[in-house]
This record gives structure tokens, C-alpha cells and sequence, in this order.
């Protein structure tokens, strides 16, 4: 079967062929068959008559178990220049049953996707930063949390049709380690550089507050807390955010190696390690906390400070200091009810009792609903309907053509000179506005610029109504049209 999509396609075109397969694949659902073609209805045949069947079987029958319907999609990206890799999940539960999923894994453009069909919940792209975040994810998503020590994943070499699910297992050739998402935060800029380890050189490794005998590069499970690590931030200091760019382990310190470990959950990596960066940040105030206090040496303390910050470029997950003190009010409630505890046994209770409550946040949170866009061209005709994301991505694909994008609610209400408008410099300028108000949290004004499409495209935190003139002016420079609104009148 020739599973090129066009001879000559370029191999930049990541959304042409996702688009192609997702055509191909939402007709395909589960079934199992064996070697004769035949339907597999008794569950009690699965395990010895199931046989893996071809690209075209599945596609004329539209049916396939996961390792089927794998083992087509990975033809279709591989066959049209998207590295493509298969990976299999499996835990043990009280039953000593062994529940399995196949999938594969897709790495374009310095991103990795997830790509689903078989499992329906979580049918279509899902886009992430690195392998182990996605791995990650998907052992979260697939496996109870009882049996979470169970749960193995493992790259497939390839899968042999005609054979056995099983004997596809036995060409199983690495098992994935299980890894956080790590950040390290600096004023350098650089990109797919190696760190190599050192014992740093501060304060508290001077007077012995620290460990001073392992070499490490120090990593942070969010960027707010790296950047409470640092005592050298000032405001409006530019910083870069990176993460590591391949395997690794890790080791997590006691706080009796750092004493700060428990608010800022620093991470060492003990290996030379190359790393990629994935954003950059201005520093805005200082918020100092007397909350976040630490102790070290003979009881003394100190107290970090929380930053303020904005995203300059990059999709950057701003993390909430608030989960961090929901950690400290669990560990002091934990060793009240125990006091014989040692500190590291009620931090571990409080990780695990946060962890479970951000998990079954980031589950409701899969349940919004995602808004419609339609990808048109010059003449407003539709040519792609995706997410937000999805339809930037295909313009980014198709940076040749003429194209915009638009809510799909929207585009029948469109008049031709509004769609015009939409093209004019590669910008849509009709209906922009700045929308600010007061920001509570960070005692400031919060400034939105939103374009017609009421999507945002500038988010700025402001210290004075002075520096909100300079993002209006700056918009009025560029811009045609521009609405000002605020909540006390017009400014």
C-alpha cells in the first residue's frame, strides 16, 4: 500500500498530514479479529486468536484494535517524513490482570505529539515540550493511581502483521523511565547547550548550610520557584527559561543538603546535561512573603521572595505560589497529628495529598469546552476548521499561501471588506481594543489587547496609568482602529 500522501510533499507540512490521517482514522473503531479477517466478539478468544491486520484491512473494515490502528498511523506519518516511534503501556492490578495500550509518539518541529485514535477519550494531538513530559502524561492518564508503581512503558521496534499482539511485545527494546518536568531559569542566553555539574558557589555552601561534596546543575519544578532560588533578580532583569533535552536522572536533596528544598523543590542533576530553551521573562516587582521562611544552621532563617513576572515569548506555564503553601499548611497539620514525624515524611504526605487535588483539577479542566476556528482564505473561503492552536499551526504550515483565521461562530457574520481586513498586513485590525483593570493580586493594572476575534494577543502587567499610555500609543502606531476600556471610564 502506498501510503504517501502526495510524492512531492515537503515535509514541513506537519498539518497537511495530520489532517489527511485524521480523515482517514475517525471512521476506524475498536475490534478485534483473527488470522482469517473474522471479528473477534468473545472476549475469552482476545488473548490467542487476536492476529495483527494490515493498513488496508483496517481501512476497508474501519476496525482495528490499538495495535492495528498503530500500526496504520504510523505508516501514514512515517511514509510522509514525520518521525514516527510506537510505544506500549501496561500495569497489574489486584486481579494480576495486565491492562495494555499501544501508541505512538511523533516528533516535528522540536515538539513531540501524542497522537490517539484507538482510546477514544483522548482521540486526536496532543502537543508537549519533551518525551518524558509526554510519557508522563500519558502513564497519569492511563493507569490508577493505585497501581502507578506498577505501570511500565516501552518502545516498540516495529509491529509484524499476521502475528500475535503478544509476540509484537516480545520486540519491545527500551523501558521508559519515569521523569518530572525540570526548569533552570538564567540570564544567559544560549540554546542546546550542555551544563556540566559544580558544587555552587554561595552563601550557604561557604558557611556549610549546604552540601559541598556533590557536583550538580540545580533544576526547579516550576519557574517561580527558580527564580525564588535566586538571590542575584532584580526588577526588569530578562531571563531564560530552558529544560533539559534528553534522558536523565535525578536526585531530590534533603533539607539538611538544602535547606531551602522544601519551598522551592530544587532538583539536582549530577550529569552533564544539554538543555533547550522554551521561552524568556521580564522580572516586574519583588512580592515579598513573610510566609516563605526557611530555617538553616543553628536555627537561623530567612525568607524567599516571590517575583512578579511576564512572558515575553514562549508557552510558559505560570505556576501558582499557592500550591506551595498549601504543601506548608498540610505539613504543620500532618505534625501536629504526628508529632514523632520526621520533616521529610510530612512533606511527603503533603506532595502526595497536593498532587492528587492538581490531578483531579487538571481532569475538570479537560471537560471546557473548546472553542471552533475556521482557516479561510483571501476570498473567505474555508479551507481548515481546528482548535486556536490547531488553525495557527496550519497557517504556520502553509506560509506560502494567503490565509487567516477567524471563530467559526463568526465567519457567516463576515462582510467581504471585513474579510479584506483580516489580510491587511498579515494583522486583523478591525474591532481592537485594550481592555484594563485593577490587579488585585499584584497591586497593579492587568492590560489586555484584544482583537476582533476577542482573542487576546498582548498581556501586560503595569506599574502606573503612565506605562498604559505607552502600550496605547505603541498600539495606535500599528494599528488603524483602537478601543480603549477600562472599569472606571473612558482613559
Amino acid at each position: 500500500m502506498n501510503f504517501k500522501i502526495h510524492d512531492d510533499l515537503p515535509t514541513e507540512y506537519f498539518g497537511t498530514v495530520l489532517n489527511f490521517v485524521d480523515k482517514v482514522m475517525n471512521d476506524i473503531t475498536y475490534g478485534m479479529f483473527d488470522e482469517d479477517g473474522n471479528e473477534l466478539l468473545d472476549p475469552n478468544d482476545w488473548y490467542d486468536k487476536t492476529r495483527v491486520q494490515s493498513p488496508e484491512f483496517v481501512i476497508n473494515n474501519k476496525r482495528g484494535n490499538c495495535v492495528d490502528q498503530v500500526n496504520l498511523e504510523y505508516w501514514f506519518f512515517k511514509e510522509n517524513g514525520i518521525k514516527t516511534k510506537i510505544y506500549y503501556i501496561e500495569y497489574t492490578n489486584d486481579k494480576n490482570e495486565s491492562p495494555s495500550h499501544m501508541f505512538i509518539i511523533l516528533d516535528n518541529n522540536n515538539k513531540i505529539y501524542w497522537y490517539e485514535n484507538a482510546w477514544k477519550s483522548f482521540a486526536g494531538l496532543h502537543e508537549y515540550y519533551t518525551l518524558n513530559e509526554c510519557l508522563t502524561d500519558i502513564k497519569k492518564k492511563y493507569c490508577p493511581d493505585k497501581y502507578l508503581d506498577s505501570c511500565k512503558i516501552y518502545r516498540i521496534k516495529d509491529i509484524l502483521e499476521g502475528s500475535n499482539p503478544n509476540q509484537v511485545l516480545n520486540r519491545k527494546i527500551i523501558k521508559i523511565k519515569d521523569t518530572p518536568r525540570l526548569y533552570y531559569v538564567s540570564d544567559k542566553d544560549f540554546d542546546e547547550t550542555v551544563l556540566n555539574p559544580c558544587v555552587p558557589n554561595n552563601f550557604f555552601t561557604e558557611n556549610n548550610y549546604e552540601d559541598t561534596r556533590q557536583e550538580r546543575i540545580s533544576f526547579f519544578p516550576s519557574i517561580e520557584q527558580a527564580l525564588s532560588d535566586n538571590p542575584n533578580i532584580n526588577k526588569n532583569n530578562i531571563l531564560f527559561v530552558y529544560i533539559p533535552n534528553e534522558d536523565y536522572d535525578y536526585y531530590k536533596p534533603s533539607v539538611e543538603e538544602v535547606p531551602t528544598v522544601y519551598l522551592t523543590g530544587e532538583t539536582w542533576i549530577t550529569k552533564p546535561i544539554s538543555i533547550k530553551k522554551i521561552g524568556n521573562i521580564k522580572i516586574i516587582n519583588e512580592m515579598p512573603d513573610k510566609d516563605l521562611i526557611y530555617t538553616y544552621g543553628d536555627n537561623n532563617t530567612g525568607t524567599l521572595k516571590k517575583w512578579q513576572y511576564s512572558v515575553l515569548n514562549g508557552d510558559l506555564i505560570k505556576d501558582s505560589w499557592h500550591d506551595i503553601q498549601r504543601i506548608e499548611e498540610i505539613v504543620k497539620n500532618y505534625k501536629n497529628k504526628h508529632p514523632n514525624a520526621s520533616i521529610k515524611q510530612a512533606w511527603a504526605v503533603a506532595e502526595k495529598l497536593l498532587n492528587k487535588q492538581i490531578e483531579e483539577r487538571n481532569k475538570a479542566k479537560e471537560f471546557k469546552e473548546v472553542k471552533t476556528y475556521v482557516v479561510i482564505d483571501y476570498f473567505g473561503k474555508p479551507v481548515y476548521e481546528s482548535t486556536n492552536e490547531g488553525c495557527q499551526e496550519y497557517i504556520n504550515n502553509h506560509k506560502n499561501e494567503k490565509l487567516a483565521y477567524v471563530l467559526k461562530e463568526v465567519l457567516p457574520k463576515l462582510t467581504r471588506n471585513e474579510v479584506k481586513e483580516l489580510f491587511e498586513d498579515s494583522k486583523p485590525q478591525k474591532g481592537l481594543n485594550i481592555v484594563y483593570k485593577d490587579n488585585q493580586e499584584f497591586n497593579c493594572y492587568e492590560v489586555d489587547v484584544i482583537d476582533h476575534n476577542n482573542q487576546i494577543i498582548d498581556q501586560e502587567l503595569c506599574d502606573s496609568e503612565d506605562e498604559i499610555k505607552i502600550i496605547i500609543n505603541d498600539f495606535k502606531r500599528e494599528y488603524k482602529i483602537l478601543k480603549v476600556k477600562n472599569e472606571k471610564g473612558d482613559f
